[in-house]
């Protein structure tokens, strides 16, 4: 499979594939960490090229709102994809658990509860449990999600409720910039 813009052979292509390989090893790099900080056991080198190698293809987008595709866990946590369109949001919220948010493809906004932190592809986000939460897309997003514990039905109960009304953040929460 060619890349964009470069012909087979060419120094261009060459260094387009390195450049994609470096992106791919440092995300396995951070997928290792994130895991681990998250109580999660170290995943085979097998599992790593099962996740990372299926994750272009596992990429699913909906035209109402985020998806969010599980791509394994356990009792400790719960690893998913999210994918956004430009403009879409998962609402901000104050769910029990940690959440590692590692940028693959795109430009997004995680808010931390204090900061709005801005991620591009390679980027490694991260938010504490019990804080203000939203992530909202610049551009077509795509990340991996790590989270501990894994979310219940309690954890998202208030991100059903605004997307069903178009809310980007609730009165009650924290003040941040309105979504346009």
């Amino acid at each position: 499979m060619g890349l964009p813009g470069a012909r087979a052979g060419s120094v261009e292509s060459s260094h387009r594939q390195d450049e994609i390989n470096s992106f791919w090893g440092l995300t396995s790099r951070h997928l290792v960490k994130s895991l681990l900080l998250c109580g999660c056991r170290s995943p085979t080198e097998l599992e790593m090229l099962m996740i990372l190698g299926n994750i272009k293809n596992l990429s699913n987008f909906r035209r109402d709102h985020y998806n969010a595709v599980a791509l394994g866990g356990s009792g400790n946590c719960k690893v998913m994809l999210v994918c956004l369109e430009a403009g879409q949001f998962i609402p901000v919220h104050q769910p029990g658990i940690d959440l590692c948010l590692i940028v693959l493809e795109g430009r997004g906004m995680l808010y931390d509860g204090q900061t709005e932190q801005m991620g591009e592809p390679g980027d490694l986000l991260y938010a504490r449990a019990g804080e203000s939460r939203g992530i909202m897309a610049d551009s077509r997003l795509v990340a991996l999600a790590i989270v501990t514990p894994p979310p219940g039905p309690q954890d998202h109960e208030q991100v059903e409720q605004m997307l069903t009304q178009g809310r980007w953040h609730d009165a009650n929460t924290d003040q941040i910039r309105a979504h346009a």
